[in-house]
């Protein structure tokens, strides 16, 4: 995701009515890695999560 705000990124405490403001939690709670990435306006924010190989069920 890339936005032309200023600074980085920081997981906020959002009350539980709020609207906004837990995109970071998810992604710290699923991601294996992220970060970000800072350009002469605003950042790019991203995100790896690893791979599973699973076994098809028989039917």
């Amino acid at each position: 995701m890339r936005d032309s705000g200023p600074g980085r990124p920081t997981a906020q405490s959002p009350r539980a009515d709020s609207e906004n403001g837990r995109g970071l939690l998810l992604v710290g709670e699923l991601a294996d890695a992220w970060g970000n990435v800072e350009h002469t306006v605003g950042k790019t924010v991203w995100f790896a999560v690893k791979a599973t190989q699973t076994q098809g069920r028989a039917q």
